[in-house]
């Protein structure tokens, strides 16, 4: 009898907490694997296993939103690194081990008050073509035996979705993370060719790399190198627009290099980019930076990315330019807490900034010749992780 009348207790309180605090919202939004598979043969991992594509429908009300998020992971560029990746990394080139099923949160919470998104269609692609997304290249000697198929396992992604229901007029929210976020800019102004919705905004996280030379101890040969051998050994030309190519004659590679493709954007976009990025300061600088030297590198590199967002803004021709630059030291934190907790001096999160530009979207989009929109929340203090707006500060 006691523990009936416990139970009766705790079902009453219960019953008042979601009266006065409302229905319970799952913190993560759980997406379900579909391979590709005989469908799309040459969307392929590095190991010619089949790539694929993690989904969750729409919830009611959110069935003309869609968000296409490409998973980051560095790349490989020569046979060592390609080797060692295998070695350390074999699930970013390999679909063999990857669940049936993931739950994830950032940009993909279900909670509305934490994504604009929470609503849509979602769908997450897993990275495992070791090539930013941008290659097509079938394996060889010369590609020491791994594919290098990231452009076909997009094209893989945005027809499933197709597939899925998408129809003209649908808002597509197009990003990724880090190397996601370089496959979403060099892939952007190519969806019109396999969507059926031209209401694309292009949200790219972290894909502005600065060129930079690296501090001589860490030995590393600098990301503009990286990008120059990607682009011949995964075959990422086609990601290269004529247009591009023009600008850069004999340094083509700069068209997938996000401080010289970015102002070239036709598409609307809000790119995420901070200026005490965690991962290039990690490459040029060998770790966090601490002693004085390394303080005045990322001093620097601080700089030339304000200045350098600043500048993009203003050359860009894109009907709808946004960007939120943070001094923080962090990198690519869209499928995290931070996307809606994080803020700039202006004191905006990277989620509120997604849903300012998002309202903007069917003007800019289906009214041709309209003004165009420039939107940006970029920190102004100079040193190294000085954002009033980050974890700490």
């Amino acid at each position: 009898m006691a523990a009936l009348w416990w139970w009766w207790r705790w079902a009453a309180f219960a019953v008042v907490v979601a009266v006065v605090l409302g229905p319970v919202v799952p913190c993560k939004a759980n997406l379900t694997l579909e391979l590709f598979g005989d469908e799309f043969p040459n969307a392929v991992c590095n190991d010619g296993s089949s790539g694929g594509v993690y989904f969750k429908p729409a919830a009611p009300g959110g069935g003309h939103l869609w968000l296409l998020w490409l998973q980051g992971g560095g790349w490989c560029y020569d046979e060592k690194t390609c080797s060692d990746r295998w070695k350390t990394s074999k699930h970013l080139m390999s679909s063999k081990g990857w669940e049936s099923s993931i739950a994830k949160t950032g940009i993909f919470s279900p909670d509305p008050k934490h994504s604009p998104l929470a609503l849509a269609n979602k769908a997450f692609l897993p990275y495992c073509t070791s090539d930013g997304h941008m290659g097509n290249r079938s394996a060889s000697s010369e590609t020491f035996g791994w594919q290098f198929r990231g452009q076909e396992t997009v094209i893989a992604a945005l027809k499933t979705l197709v597939s899925h229901g998408m129809k003209p007029g649908d808002t597509v929210v197009f990003g990724g993370s880090s190397a996601g976020g370089r496959g979403a800019m060099v892939t952007c102004d190519f969806l019109g060719d396999f969507l059926p919705t031209d209401n694309i905004l292009c949200a790219p996280d972290s894909p502005y790399w600065i060129d930079m030379t690296p501090m001589p101890s860490t030995g590393f040969p600098g990301l503009a190198y990286t990008t120059k051998q990607v682009y011949t050994l995964a075959n990422a030309q086609a990601r290269a627009p004529a247009s591009c190519k023009a600008m850069f004659p004999g340094e083509e590679w700069k068209c997938l290099f996000g401080f010289y493709r970015m102002p070239l954007l036709k598409r609307p976009f809000l790119m995420y980019a901070s200026q005490s990025d965690a991962f290039q300061l990690a490459e040029d600088v060998g770790h966090k930076p601490t002693t004085s030297s390394e303080l005045e590198y990322a001093a620097v590199f601080g700089n030339t990315t304000r200045s350098g967002v600043k500048g993009l803004l203003a050359q860009s021709s894109a009907p709808l330019r946004a960007v939120f630059s943070s001094n923080c030291f962090n990198h690519a934190v869209s499928e995290t807490d931070l996307f809606f907790q994080s803020e700039t001096v202006v004191h905006t999160s990277m989620a509120q900034a997604l849903e300012q530009c998002l309202q903007h979207m069917p003007n800019v989009t289906s009214r041709p010749g309209a003004m165009p929109v420039t939107l940006d929340w970029v920190d102004t203090c100079v040193t190294f992780n000085c954002g009033p707006g980050c974890p700490g500060n």
